[in-house]
């Protein structure tokens, strides 16, 4: 399974000011009284690439029976201009300027007496990207790498956001196919990225807001998982045939990846591989606890666990196709899955952690604009 936050400079014009030395200039006669006069000379600089170092010059006066002699401006502190900083370097393109040469997008027709799963896939020895069948909140979750993405956490989002289906295929020219599939992932969801700001004329960005959150920590009784060792494969891995999971992909045979599987009572249970506590807590429990979950385990290793709860409700979408000798009822899912315990409680009895309520930062998609795109 492949997972996966503009890059943008921005230089303010540099200006300068300068105080102005105050006071008048005269010469002492020799009525005067000796005297130090003290001047200040300051500058400050607000934006640019000089440093500019205070200056305090002192002019002394001293006194003489024939006339008033000025002997020194002594500086007290050399004037010091540091060479105008280089600005930096531009960071590489991860997508090394490549983008689609061709793009097809359809919208899907629902059919109620078909049931049509929603893929995104993106193999690494293809051409390209396919959507299928998925809403615009479906690509955002998986093109942004979060899963956990909520409704709630949007703002400024059309209807037809999370009701509209597309299907979608993105494939880049021939010549560009040997450096596309070099690109790591989060490279090619950025070359995805820019067909949805020329197509769908996306625009957006993230601010955060207080909110109730959840904290995932280890539960008294201990971590009842054990680290997977490296390229260990899940157990149930080779059993994995129902694919329907968040991000809409397997898990591979080796490596990071969540899928669904048949549980002992023949219903869904969800496979986790080589998968750590932050994303554990930020793609999955964030999605389905009703509230942003933070890690607060300092567990920094990989795991292989499955989970076993009450979950979705029977009969929606993340139900396992038909299996062998299990009732597919309504009636018998219901009754399946109320003997299986809820999220918080399989969670401190299957893998030893636990949810506590807290208040944190809770991140927010604001969607400043987008267009339902042209047919092709």
């Amino acid at each position: 399974m492949t997972r996966e936050n503009h890059w943008g400079f921005q230089r303010r014009d540099s200006k300068f000011l300068q105080n102005g030395v105050s006071g008048k200039n005269a010469l002492a006669n020799s009525q005067l009284p000796k005297r130090r006069l003290s001047r200040q000379f300051d500058t400050s600089l607000l934006q640019g690439g000089y440093k500019i170092l205070s200056v305090k010059l002192a002019s002394v006066i001293l006194r003489s029976n024939h006339s008033a002699i000025v002997l020194a401006l002594i500086a007290t502190v050399p004037l010091a201009f540091a060479q105008s900083a280089a600005p930096p370097a531009p960071a590489p393109d991860p997508t090394l300027g490549i983008t689609f040469d061709v793009v097809s997008i359809k919208p899907v027709k629902e059919d109620p007496t078909h049931y049509q799963p929603s893929h995104i896939t993106d193999p690494p020895d293809g051409d390209g990207i396919t959507v299928e069948n998925s809403t615009m909140l479906t690509i955002v979750r998986w093109n942004f790498n979060n899963s956990s993405l909520r409704q709630s956490q949007l703002q400024g989002v059309p209807d037809w956001f999370t009701t509209d289906n597309y299907d979608i295929r993105a494939k880049v020219a021939n010549s560009d196919i040997a450096a596309w599939q070099k690109l790591s992932d989060g490279a090619r969801r950025l070359v995805f990225r820019k067909m949805l700001v020329e197509r769908f004329k996306f625009a957006w960005h993230f601010a955060d807001i207080d909110s109730p959150v959840y904290n995932l920590v280890i539960a008294k009784g201990g971590l009842k998982i054990k680290e997977a060792k490296p390229d260990e494969v899940s157990p149930y891995n080779s059993k994995t045939d129902y694919p329907l999971n968040p991000n809409s992909t397997q898990v591979p045979y080796k490596g990071p990846g969540m899928a669904m599987g048949p549980a002992p009572d023949g219903y869904p249970m969800f496979v986790m591989q080589q998968e750590s506590m932050s994303w554990f807590a930020k793609n999955f429990l964030s999605r389905v606890a009703g509230r942003q979950v933070i890690d607060k385990t300092d567990l920094t290793g990989a795991y292989n666990f499955t989970l076993i709860y009450t979950g979705n409700l029977p009969g929606d979408s993340h139900l396992a196709p038909d299996a062998p000798g299990v009732d597919r009822s309504y009636e018998a899912s219901v009754e399946a899955y109320s003997k299986r315990p809820d999220l918080f409680t399989a969670l401190q009895e299957q893998l030893g952690l636990k949810l506590e309520q807290a208040r944190g930062p809770l991140e927010m998609m604001v969607v400043d604009h987008i267009e339902r795109p042209s047919e092709n």
